[in-house]
């Protein structure tokens, strides 16, 4: 099972599709509330696979949020993984997954929205 993110308007083959499985996904969207890129509202949209449309200049915007923050993404990994942060919805979440998100996630991602011209999630 996996979310996948659609571009709209691919300026590139690295803005065609992004994909990232539902923990990987969880903690990317879990990332983005922590840093304050999106707000708790917006938190259960984000985590449907079919509500979310970006355009092209709010995928960009996405991008430099990203990107302005990723210095702190060490610090994001280790509050998450010392409970610090609320890890799911699913009790037996933390009991069948290790740590997965990885800065080269990230970067995937930034490349996705770099290159896609807007995306929509599948």
């Amino acid at each position: 099972m996996a979310y996948e993110l659609v571009g709209i308007k691919p300026k590139s083959c690295f803005g065609m599709c992004a994909r990232l499985n539902i923990w990987k996904w969880y903690e990317f969207v879990r990332m983005l509330k922590y840093f304050d890129i999106i707000s708790e509202n917006m938190f259960p949209l984000w985590m449907m696979n079919d509500y979310i449309i970006l355009t092209d200049e709010e995928s960009e915007e996405l991008s430099k949020k990203i990107k302005t923050n990723l210095n702190r993404f060490d610090d994001f990994i280790k509050k998450l993984y010392l409970e610090e942060i609320p890890y799911s919805f699913m009790p037996w979440h933390r009991e069948v997954c290790c740590p997965i998100l990885h800065k080269a996630d990230i970067k995937y991602i930034l490349l996705f929205l770099d290159n896609c011209g807007g995306f929509r999630i599948n």
